[in-house]
C-alpha cells in the first residue's frame, strides 16, 4: 500500500527556468499517480522484438501562448494504486485531504487509464525582465476508469456526471464530500473527454494561495472559466 501526504508551501515563488518548472510538476505527479511498486529496467531487444516494435514521434509538445506554457507529453498510462492520505495545504485545514484513495477497480480487474499528460505554467508577464508565476496545472484530458476516496476536504469543483448524479457543477471551498467515487468515461469524442487537473495557485495576483481540483471536464473547459476563476489563460 502507498501512502501519499502532499503538503505544500510556497512563499514569493519566482520561476525563471522552464526546465525547472517542468521537472518539478512531473515529479509531483510521479507521486500522486504512479505506485512505489512500480519497478522498469533497460533489456536488449533480440531481432523478432525489434522486427514487432513500432516508435511514435512527438512525444513531446511544448508551446508558449502569450503569458502560457504548456507541456504536453503523449503517453499511455494503466494503474491501480492505493493510497492512504493525500493531502495539502495548512495542517487541520487542507484544501485537499484524500484518505483511503483508490485508483481502478480491481474487483472488476479495470484500471484507471490515462491518455496524455498536460503541464502548464501561467505567468503575470513573460515580457519582464523577472516574469513571476502565478499559478501551475497539472493532470490529464482523458481518463477513463475511477478514483474513489473519503473525500474530507474538496476545493474546486467537478462534473456532476463522473459522480453519476445530475444538477450543475458546484464550487467547493475546503468541502467534505465524504467517501465518493469518481467514474471517469472518456470515449474520445471531443465533447466527452473527462480529465482531471491539479490547480495550484500561488497567491501571486492576489488570489487566495492553494490547490484545487477540477475533475471530469476537459482542459478547454478550465480555461473558458465558466467553472471558476482560477484560471485565466486563452
Amino acid at each position: 500500500m502507498n501512502r501519499v501526504i502532499f503538503i505544500h508551501r510556497f512563499d514569493g515563488l519566482l520561476f525563471r527556468d522552464k526546465l525547472v518548472y517542468q521537472l518539478m510538476v512531473l515529479v509531483i505527479f510521479c507521486f500522486i499517480f504512479l505506485p512505489s511498486s512500480l519497478h522498469a529496467e533497460l533489456k536488449a531487444m533480440d531481432e523478432n522484438a525489434l522486427k514487432s516494435s513500432t516508435g511514435q514521434a512527438g512525444l513531446t509538445n511544448f508551446t508558449m501562448s502569450n503569458s502560457t506554457a504548456r507541456l504536453f507529453l503523449d503517453i499511455h498510462m494503466e494503474t491501480y494504486a492505493t493510497i492512504d492520505s493525500l493531502r495539502s495545504g495548512a495542517a487541520a485545514n487542507y484544501d485537499i485531504q484524500w484518505n483511503n484513495v483508490i485508483l481502478g477497480d480491481t474487483s472488476t480487474d479495470t484500471p484507471l487509464t490515462i491518455d496524455g499528460l498536460v503541464f502548464i505554467a501561467d505567468f503575470d508577464d513573460t515580457s519582464a525582465t523577472n516574469p513571476v508565476l502565478e499559478r501551475i496545472v497539472i493532470g490529464s484530458n482523458r481518463l477513463q476508469g475511477t478514483i474513489s476516496a473519503n473525500m474530507l476536504s474538496y476545493s474546486g469543483t467537478y462534473n456532476p456526471a463522473i459522480a453519476l448524479s445530475g444538477g450543475s457543477p458546484t464550487v467547493y471551498d475546503k468541502a467534505n464530500l465524504g467517501q465518493t467515487t469518481f467514474n471517469f468515461n472518456s470515449d474520445g469524442s471531443p465533447t466527452s473527454n473527462m480529465g482531471l487537473f491539479f490547480i495550484l495557485d500561488l497567491g501571486q495576483s492576489g488570489s487566495t494561495p492553494g490547490l484545487k481540483v477540477v475533475a471530469g471536464y476537459d482542459e478547454t473547459e478550465i480555461k473558458s472559466g465558466s467553472i471558476g476563476t482560477w484560471w485565466d489563460s486563452p
